[in-house]
């Protein structure tokens, strides 16, 4: 009895990573005699797949399934069911699939994992082999699992998670899983000449390593800190990894792969100021003794309140920082998203606990200590004015000249379980998608509308204008390369917001300013 596990229909990304998700899933499943296949639609294309799947080879597809491609995956699940010609069972999963299982269920999936997947994917694999097909009087009996009955739905909260289930989940599972990390990197590495922008520096070996359960901050437009608590129908605490097994990661996915660099992809790895130091004491030893190379670098997420001093909370902890760095940390992803205190406080955000002003401290600290920061920044915010979207991509550039990278998002996007995701006073976009499978129609929401007219009608041209002005840009400068950096991207998007803001001499400026960083990184190469 074999599995099919895949991704959600991505598209290509700045650098593509393995679905670590899927693989701790494929070898949990291993562990207990199950096969299973991993297709990740980043690297190759489904129809072999599908066709595969015709053939009567799958007993279980499960589809990691996203918000954003939601169009995209409900196609997908069409082309599955459509030459699917034995008896196949179809799930959804990951933390799309978990807040927003009913509209999933009704695309044509005959159910949805809530929560972490592997215990309800591996009693679901158990029932089938047993029964030989989907007996939904032994599913209705699965923790974390969701699927309709009788036409209505049946639904089971996952088990909590305990920290030993934490730990074997993420940790012991992970370190005997396999990984096809080469087929990454050599992609990575072809795109690698464009990614190296002025201190920024692009190591294709890299692996995402994650040491946390969820994020145990509450922004208003952020689902991922009720992921657990929603799947389990009751409050869960955060769990995360002690600095000794984030450090044993290290050193296996560095002895085992030859990974180079590593992205600790949790939304927050600083959460713990003691669990960082301790990290980076070991790391500092590990590269005196030899037992990790000195050139091995490291990156993370954090929030700027995380650098505040702890004895005197309006200065920044000079010393943390350098500590970071001197364990290889030379690049810090900053979630800022707005330079407005205003725009921060309000529901949709609510990133509260710093200040403008601490930004430039925090930015001006790291990069004092060789840190590279990249800044988060979000343009299309419900609440903003158009002087705050100015005043935002202004500091944009003023953090890229002081040595930051920056990564633009310019229309918020409103998803399932988000704290806002349902509040009267932040409407979003919705589109209707039509089931090919069911035929039921679907509302989707793509993002949160901002509240002045004029914002509002600028951000429904900006694709278009953001087009126009990219091609431009690659005619212009004759781009030899097969992507562009995030950076020079953000700039893309703030020239074709200042012209559609009627600001056309700030998007001149700007023009020139891409231009020149070109310049610089075609002289580099």
């Amino acid at each position: 009895m074999r599995l099919l596990l895949t991704t959600s229909y991505s598209g290509i990304g700045f650098n593509n990573a393995p679905p670590i998700g899927l693989y701790r899933l494929k070898n949990y499943l291993k562990t207990h005699g199950f096969s299973c296949d991993v297709l990740d639609l980043s690297l190759e294309n489904a129809s072999h797949w599908v066709q595969r799947v015709q053939n009567g080879e799958y007993k279980i597809v499960g589809m990691s399934v996203s918000h954003m491609h939601m169009e995209d995956d409900i196609k997908l699940l069409s082309q599955f069911r459509s030459a699917n010609i034995s008896d196949c069972f179809f799930i959804a999963g990951g933390q799309e699939a978990t807040y927003n299982y009913k509209q999933w269920l009704d695309a044509g999936f005959d159910a949805a994992v809530l929560g972490y997947g592997e215990y309800p994917l591996l009693a679901i694999a158990q029932s089938i082999q047993k029964y030989g097909c989907a007996d939904k009087k032994d599913l209705s009996r699965i923790s974390g699992l969701a699927f309709y009955q009788d036409d209505e739905i049946h639904l089971v909260p996952a088990q909590p998670v305990s920290p030993e289930d934490f730990e074997l989940l993420t940790f012991d599972n992970v370190l005997s899983t396999q990984i096809p990390y080469d087929a990454y990197w050599d992609q990575a590495k072809s795109r690698a000449k464009a990614l190296n922008l002025r201190s920024n520096v692009f190591i294709p070996e890299l692996a995402r390593i994650y040491t946390s359960s969820h994020c145990p901050n509450h922004c208003g437009f952020c689902s991922s800190h009720r992921f657990l608590s929603f799947a389990q129908s009751s409050p869960a605490k955060p769990r995360i990894l002690d600095a000794d097994k984030v450090f044993e990661l290290v050193l296996h996915y560095a002895n085992t792969y030859g990974a180079k660099g590593f992205l600790f992809s949790d939304d927050e790895f600083l959460v713990s100021r003691k669990r960082a130091t301790d990290f980076c004491n070991l790391v500092i030893r590990a590269k005196q003794n030899g037992e990790l190379a000195q050139g091995t670098m490291l990156n993370c997420q954090a929030r700027v309140a995380d650098f505040k001093n702890p004895h005197e909370r309006q200065r920044v902890d000079s010393d943390f920082i350098k500590l970071l760095y001197a364990a290889g940390f030379h690049s810090i992803s900053l979630g800022v998203e707005s330079f407005s205190d205003r725009l921060r406080a309000t529901p949709v955000m609510n990133k509260k606990g710093f200040s403008g002003d601490q930004v430039f401290n925090v930015i001006q600290e790291m990069i004092d200590a060789g840190i590279t920061p990249q800044v988060n920044i979000i343009l299309f915010i419900p609440d903003t004015t158009r002087e705050e979207i100015m005043y935002n991509m202004q500091c944009g550039i003023k953090v890229m000249d002081m040595g930051c990278t920056i990564a633009v998002t310019t229309h918020l996007l409103s998803v399932p379980g988000a704290p806002c995701y349902n509040n009267a006073d932040y409407p979003h976009e919705l589109i209707d998608i039509t089931s090919a499978i069911t035929g039921k129609s679907i509302p989707v929401s793509k993002h949160f509308i901002p509240k002045d007219p004029f914002i509002a009608r600028t951000a429904d041209h900006y694709q278009q204008a953001f087009n126009a002005e990219q091609e431009s840009f690659l005619k212009r400068n004759a781009w030899p390369f097969e992507t562009v950096h995030k950076s020079m991207l953000g700039i893309i998007s703030f020239i074709a917001i200042a012209d559609l803001l009627g600001e056309g001499d700030q998007a001149m400026q700007w023009r020139k300013h891409l231009d020149t960083l070109a310049q610089e990184l075609a002289i580099a190469v």
